[in-house]
This record gives C-alpha cells, sequence and structure tokens, in this order.
C-alpha cells in the first residue's frame, strides 16, 4: 500500500515536470522571440549600412561604375542558376 502510495506520488511529480509550465510563460517566451527577431535584423542593418559607408568612401575600393564592363555574361552560371531554383522549388512541394 505504501509502495503504491509512492509511485502515485512519482507520477504526480513527473506530470508536472513536462507539462510545459503556464501559459504566462509562454507568452513570454513569444515577445522574448518577438525582440531578440527585432534587435537581430537591426544589428545586421546597421552592419550592411557600415559596410556600404566604408566602400563607398574607400579610394581603394573600385567604384561599382568604373568595373561594370568586366563583368560578362556566362550561360553555364545563369543555366546553374536557374536549375538551383527549379531543385529548390521542387522539393519544397
Amino acid at each position: 500500500m505504501a509502495a503504491e502510495a509512492t509511485i502515485h506520488h512519482g507520477e504526480e511529480t513527473s506530470k508536472e515536470l513536462w507539462s510545459g509550465g503556464s501559459r504566462r510563460s509562454k507568452s513570454v517566451t513569444e515577445s522574448n522571440d518577438v525582440v531578440f527577431l527585432i534587435s537581430d535584423t537591426f544589428t545586421f542593418a546597421s552592419f550592411l549600412l557600415l559596410m556600404r559607408l566604408r566602400f563607398t568612401q574607400s579610394e581603394s575600393w573600385p567604384k561599382p561604375a568604373e568595373c561594370s564592363h568586366q563583368f560578362r555574361f556566362h550561360p553555364s552560371l545563369t543555366f546553374l542558376k536557374i536549375r538551383c531554383y527549379l531543385n529548390i522549388f521542387h522539393w519544397s512541394m
């Protein structure tokens, strides 16, 4: 009889441990996720902006208008890009 009471008490404890928390803790976690995504977006955008400013103000970095004639059209790379997009689209369905 005492052994059954002990097992029953242990089952209640394990159910409490694996219940997943209260409703409030889930909403707090979701709001923390949103805050993280927003802050991460601003951080990444600021790094991109600073990199752009650094390269446009640098004398040693070539200007895009000066070197645009150096890039030629390569059909093989275009074909590879189209195949990659089609492959991703095919496997996402």
